[in-house]
């Protein structure tokens, strides 16, 4: 290769480098516009019940510690498996018995038991059932 190219390519790979560097990052909770909100499943849970949505929040585990508002209800909790889940919105019970998928999630162990994973950014994808007319993420049954 000749000495007159090099300042080229250097150039090039030097662009190329800078292009993947100052590409914008995106956050997970941005990179899916159907994500719902847990305020939009409690203001009308007859309306999202049986069907699937998208949550972005952080796990809270029994102790509802993620929740702006005023704790974790329990009284959609089913099993001592269950967890909650928190967004800006609200809160919401996860089901242990099926029906929710993990998208993305910080921690590698989530157990509500021993409180591992409490505030660990959560995307899941999850159906929506309600008991006596309380939303939880998850299967019933």
């Amino acid at each position: 290769m000749e000495k007159k190219y090099l300042p080229w390519l250097f150039v090039t790979i030097l662009i190329i480098v800078a292009i993947f560097v100052f590409l914008p990052q995106e956050k997970i909770e941005d990179t899916d516009s159907k994500v719902t909100t847990i305020a939009e499943i409690i203001s009308n849970p007859e309306a999202y019940e049986g069907k699937t949505v998208i949550i972005y929040g952080k796990y809270g585990g029994w102790s509802g510690d993620e929740c702006p508002k005023d704790g974790l209800s329990s009284s959609a909790m089913y099993t001592r498996s269950d967890a909650g889940i928190g967004d800006k919105t609200g809160c919401i019970s996860m089901s242990a018995r099926g029906g929710i998928e993990i998208l993305y999630q910080e921690a590698e162990d989530l157990d509500p038991m021993q409180g591992k994973g409490v505030g660990t950014a959560l995307k899941i994808k999850a159906v929506v059932s309600l008991i006596d007319g309380e939303p939880i993420l998850g299967t019933n049954n």
